[in-house]
């Protein structure tokens, strides 16, 4: 998937995400098996062109901190797809809400 394509995936999930669509969580998913598929293989080319030996200014910057980024944020959102898993897309005041059949007051 190119670069355009992935930012379309990533605002497609979001979107999905808000709207708790059926299809955001599938869409996530694919989306975190495609960002670790293309993070590994490039890693992987630089690591085989020794790139970190050559980069120097802007690549040496993306090298050194936009790429674990990209690897912390990846793992994040795996963990937190696989730990909610079966879950509600709701938020936990809305199954608050299911659960007791009564709404929350406020105080103020």
């Amino acid at each position: 998937m190119s670069g355009q394509g992935r930012e379309d995936a990533s605002s497609t999930s979001l979107a999905l995400l808000r709207r708790r669509s059926c299809l955001a969580i599938p869409l996530a998913w694919l989306l975190a098996a495609e960002t670790a598929y293309d993070t590994a293989a490039n890693i992987h080319g630089g690591v085989l062109e020794h790139l970190m030996g050559v980069a120097s200014g802007v690549t040496w910057m993306v090298l050194t901190f936009f790429v674990p980024m990209v690897v912390v944020s990846g793992v994040l959102m795996i963990w937190q797809l696989y730990a909610r898993r079966g879950g509600e897309l709701g938020s936990s005041r809305e199954r608050g809400l299911r659960a007791n059949e009564a709404p929350l007051r406020r105080a103020f």
